[in-house]
């Protein structure tokens, strides 16, 4: 016996299940429904879980610690390898830049201006999956112009039927949507609600919520027609002017760093919200050795760079106040470069002298924990020390990852170490440093906390590249074409290497798979595409030349120019050391160049 549906039953159908819009009008009962619609709670509908729920709240893995990070060696994002669904496969590691097509995820709120501060945040909400995908393929589908696809995710957003989307749209939707997602789309029930019904429950809304509304109301009609234009869509969806703190706001600086659950780190610099630059760090391979009380005593890196410290025979003192924490003075700091070529030698690069390091972990200094304490700067990396704890502590909590402790004592180590290399100069002299060593560190720490956050083997398990066994017993490797240079820890710009963990040492990333949430609240929330902009494309260009050319003249200067002149009564070491330090002034200029290009 077959069961009769009764016309509330059918509407309810159409209106769960996405009915098409001349179906619903031939089901008997839709016009008295909507006549009744104002019986029911349209306000409630209104005001329920929006296409997209993600927050501030949700973002929680933002890194103060890295607040003064700014990568001196990085490569241009876009020049990278892609997997197959249009993100970055990198092997290898190291820091990437690109300016990338971004999105506005929030109508009816203010675009980002340039010292605006957002965060990685994970997409979520009834939507989370349909946006993400759609950003996804904007990559795939370069003959879709961006304000094509902008419109389609406002149209999603403001729950716009797809079959209530002007033709052109339309078009838009089928290209980047599939058959499932469209009818996932047409689900909803605001296309059968009157007109006066609909502005009623608008004007009832709360104050906080009634411009989003109003904006999405606005954006449902402008889809809608045939002859409405892109800036009229624009000046519905995006407010203009100073944007005040919205509730919930908090203090969040621009160029903030979060750590994705992956174990790479993102920050994300917008401009308006159409054009965004976009850096990534995937942690490199470091081997850290430490000694039996616990101080590091090498930090290895990739392409043949080390940082080696001497304490000699001070031993620690411990730090008044304190349970855990001891005082630890350094003799020497020094960093050294293994070359391969014309043959393997060490040379010392750079040295320090001096300084001190804090050993150890504490919850938090007492009052009167340093106050007597004759130590310049005691007090404050004591609180530095305690404050980094509690941060690393949230982040791995927030992955629901219990580190164990040696990898827990490596993260402290290093960030205790860093603290400390920023009160050291070099003896040599006041030349810059060939490689600085605070920011070599920092990418250590990043990639002990990266790995360890995905599981990955950390500093335990170095590579063979960046393995600090001894020259006359490591085997040598060519230099191959499109490699760069030794005297740089950045990844080549023409191919992954090979040589910092394997091919399954690989990180892939896909900007698309969350959103960049601005600390003030009332700000439009970001959705980034994987799809580079025309001014990134041509900026690449000029770096990628820049650094090549850079990379040539060092690469003739230590293995021809500095060989050459042994012979004539030169010193080789010197003349490298030379080499090196006017490679970084040329890679500090190329960098300088890119971003003036990309205007940061």
């Amino acid at each position: 016996m077959k069961t009769k549906l009764v016309p509330s039953t059918v509407v309810a159908v159409a209106l769960l299940f996405g009915a098409a819009k001349g179906l619903a009008q031939k089901v008997p009962g839709v016009d008295s429904l909507r006549k009744g619609l104002d019986k029911v709670s349209v306000q409630k509908l209104l005001e329920g879980e929006p296409a997209i729920t993600t927050t501030l709240t949700d973002a929680i893995t933002e890194v103060t610690f890295l607040d003064d990070f700014e990568p001196l060696d990085w490569a241009p994002l876009g020049r990278q390898p892609r997997g197959t669904e249009g993100g970055f496969r990198l092997t290898g590691g190291g820091a990437f830049a690109m300016e990338v097509e971004s999105y506005c995820l929030r109508a009816g709120s203010y675009a980002p201006g340039r010292g605006d501060g957002y965060l990685y945040a994970r997409l979520k909400g009834p939507r989370a999956k349909i946006v993400h995908n759609v950003l996804r393929r904007a990559q795939t589908n370069p003959q879709i112009a961006q304000r094509q696809i902008q419109a389609l995710l406002w149209a999603i957003l403001a729950r716009t039927k797809v079959s209530d989307m002007s033709s052109d749209l339309l078009l838009t939707a089928k290209a980047l949507l599939t058959p499932a997602e469209i009818y996932e789309v047409n689900g909803g029930a605001l296309g059968l609600v009157p007109r006066e019904v609909l502005d009623k429950a608008i004007a009832a809304a709360s104050p906080t919520l009634r411009p989003a509304l109003e904006a999405e109301d606005r954006v449902r009609s402008l889809v809608s027609q045939g002859d409405a234009t892109y800036e009229q869509l624009e000046r519905a969806a995006v407010l203009v002017g100073e944007p005040p703190p919205g509730k919930g706001s908090r203090d969040v600086p621009r160029g903030r760093w979060s750590c994705h659950a992956a174990g790479y780190f993102i920050r994300y610099l917008p401009y308006g919200y159409p054009q965004t630059v976009v850096w990534v760090y995937a942690p490199e391979r470091f081997a850290i050795e430490t000694d039996q009380l616990g101080r590091i005593t090498s930090v290895a890196g990739p392409k043949g760079w080390r940082l080696g410290l001497d304490y000699s025979a001070a031993t620690p003192t411990s730090v008044a106040g304190e349970t855990g924490l001891t005082v630890q003075r350094m003799h020497s700091v020094s960093m050294e470069l293994t070359l391969e070529k014309p043959r393997r030698v060490t040379v010392p690069v750079e040295s320090w002298r001096g300084g001190w390091t804090l050993l150890g972990s504490a919850p938090g200094p007492r009052n009167d924990a340093t106050s007597s304490s004759s130590l310049p700067g005691l007090a404050d990396r004591v609180v530095r020390s305690a404050k980094h704890r509690r941060e690393i502590d949230r982040l791995f909590g927030a992955a629901s990852v219990a580190p164990a402790e040696p990898a827990i004592q490596r993260i402290i180590a290093l960030a205790h170490l860093r603290m400390a290399l920023r009160d050291l100069a070099p003896s040599s002299g006041g030349a810059a440093a060939t490689v600085d060593p605070v920011e070599f560190v920092t990418r250590a720490w990043m990639s002990e906390v990266g790995r360890t956050l995905a599981g990955r083997a950390a500093g335990a398990r170095p590579a063979a590249a960046s393995s600090p066994i001894s020259p006359s017993t490591a085997a040598p490797h060519a230099r191959r074409p499109g490699r760069l240079a030794l005297a740089s820890w950045l990844v080549p710009l023409a191919a992954a290497p090979q040589d910092q963990g394997g091919d399954d040492d690989y990180y892939l990333i896909d900007l698309s798979d969350g959103a960049g949430q601005p600390g003030n609240t009332g700000l439009q929330r970001e959705g980034l595409s994987n799809r580079g902009t025309k001014r990134d494309d041509s900026c690449a260009g000029e770096y990628a030349a820049c650094r090549d050319s850079a990379e040539e003249d060092w690469y003739t200067a230590v293995t021809v120019d500095c060989v050459a002149s042994v012979g004539i009564g030169g010193d080789i070491r010197e003349c490298q050391r030379q080499a090196n330090r006017q490679h970084t002034i040329d890679r500090q200029g190329c960098a300088t160049i890119a971003k003036h290009c990309l205007g940061l």
